[in-house]
């Protein structure tokens, strides 16, 4: 297939040009490594959802990482308002991450506690239980793209 030029969305370097990021990847390892929290901050297409699937896909191949990526671009006005319907949609999009990544367990975890946990105190002591208890004991890597 000949490549092109993607200006929607995310890069695939099979279909798509595009920069090697390889090294600044690394560099953003490296946060993850020393626990640092980071944000990706650049005007519109410049690859913020390439970078975050290319470190979630580097990481999750390192056996001591979960990588979970979710995307926060298609929450409404109303969602963000509204603390409740916020967690119960950030739960429902982390169900499904464990989902595509082909994690039953979490998932169902997940699934099962949705609808007790109403407000952010409770989603924030819910993570810290679900990292707590995820299989393998693995460092949890959150990247939220929020467009």
């Amino acid at each position: 297939m000949k490549r092109k030029f993607n200006d929607t969305g995310l890069c695939v370097s099979h279909r798509h040009y595009m920069v090697d990021t390889s090294a600044k990847i690394e560099q953003v390892i490296e946060m993850v490594e020393a626990g640092e929290y980071f944000t990706i901050n650049r005007p519109r297409q410049f690859g913020k959802t390439t970078t975050l699937h290319l470190l979630n896909t580097q990481l999750n191949l390192r056996e001591e990482y979960l990588a979970l990526n979710l995307s926060f671009e298609a929450i409404d006005t109303d969602t963000y308002q509204y603390q409740e319907r916020f967690v119960y949609t950030f739960l429902d999009m982390l169900a499904l991450e464990f989902e595509y990544l082909d994690l039953p367990d979490p998932a169902k975890f997940v699934e099962q506690q949705m609808d007790q946990i109403t407000n952010m105190s409770a989603l924030s002591r819910f993570i810290t239980k679900l990292v707590r208890e995820m299989p393998g004991r693995k460092s949890v890597v959150l990247s939220i793209d929020t467009a």
